[in-house]
């Protein structure tokens, strides 16, 4: 199960021009999920707990430092690894924001948030040269694309998006990737952009005969770009382990069958989402009469995110890729 899901990346560093060492001694090696003592973490809603950096820090008594809720109706998979698929305790720095992009120059949001002021603004400017943050035992986790994806896939004339937007925007993040480099961070975990084509947000526009194609497309292609960045990471940054989430196979599996996952299997609706329950975040027995199956059997909470079943469901098989540890790409 793990190998269609999963791929871990460690790319060995070679020879090259760059400023950087490049010998392959000098590797760092992943000290093992076992061993893991932080995790910090930057994106979009689908990560986030409501941390506030300015608040109380995590602790080994409180791991989040401060949390408030999630787009999930309960748990996200940020909080299902830290406290139920993890191998040992660990803290977690959750800076993610609704409504992130990576840049908001580039793509706006609908909050003019983005994982460059995440990055820059707020973990940086608490931890910079901070050694406990490098390291073997500390991972960069990141999820983020959604909300590009979606402010950008119609394109200026809505005939579908210049893809050289995508590009950009993995550049971008590559440079936050960078800057976490150069602090010390050495072991990443990427996540792929689920199936946005397949979410009410599409399915339920009046125009969804169009839609569907241009948001299959662009996500089809930021994908494969920050796939190449990935193997980028890996590839030329010296004594990287970076791991690679297939979430859109995982998401797409579970819309095809939902059964097949223990976690998933009470999802009766997999394709729309009722209204008396989109603005849940703390109710996960909610049962309406105004709709047909409680809140847990939905897969989507509202047009766009996901209820916590399936976010459980993701944190276990990182874990699993975590736990088996980095392989050669």
């Amino acid at each position: 199960m793990l190998g269609i899901y999963l791929a871990s990346l460690l790319l060995s560093a070679i020879s090259s021009t760059q400023a950087r060492p490049s010998a392959s001694s000098l590797r760092r090696s992943w000290s093992g999920y076992g061993n893991l003592e932080k995790f910090v973490v930057f994106g979009d809603s689908y990560s986030r707990i409501g941390f506030s950096a300015s608040g109380t820090q995590p602790s080994a008594s409180n791991p989040f430092g401060n949390a408030g809720t999630t787009s999930a109706d309960g748990y996200n998979w940020v909080k299902y690894l830290t406290l139920n698929h993890n191998e040992s305790a660990f803290l977690t720095y959750d800076y993610a924001l609704s409504g992130a992009t990576v840049n908001v120059s580039i793509v706006e949001g609908s909050v003019g948030r983005d994982v460059v002021g995440e990055v820059q603004n707020t973990f940086l400017a608490s931890y910079a040269d901070n050694s406990s943050f490098a390291g073997d035992n500390v991972l960069y986790g990141t999820w983020i694309g959604i909300n590009d994806v979606k402010g950008s896939y119609l394109g200026d004339d809505y005939e579908g998006a210049d893809f050289t937007i995508y590009t950009e925007i993995i550049d971008s993040l590559a440079s936050q990737v960078d800057a976490l480099y150069d602090n010390g961070a050495r072991n990443f975990l990427f996540l792929t952009v689920p199936p946005l084509e397949k979410a009410p947000y599409t399915t339920t526009s009046s125009a969804n005969a169009t839609r569907y194609p241009l948001m299959e497309a662009a996500v089809d292609d930021y994908n494969g770009k920050l796939l190449k960045l990935a193997k980028s990471v890996g590839h030329d940054y010296v004594g990287t382990n970076v791991f690679y989430m297939d979430a859109h196979a995982l998401f797409n599996d579970v819309i095809a069958d939902p059964t097949q996952f223990e976690e998933t299997a009470s999802y009766k609706d997999v394709t729309s989402y009722c209204d008396a329950y989109s603005s849940l975040t703390d109710d996960s027995d909610a049962d309406s009469d105004e709709c047909d199956y409680a809140v847990y059997e939905y897969l989507w909470l509202n047009n766009l995110h996901p209820t916590y079943p399936i976010h459980n469901l993701l944190a276990k098989e990182i874990a699993a890729l975590l736990a088996a540890g980095p392989t050669f790409w």
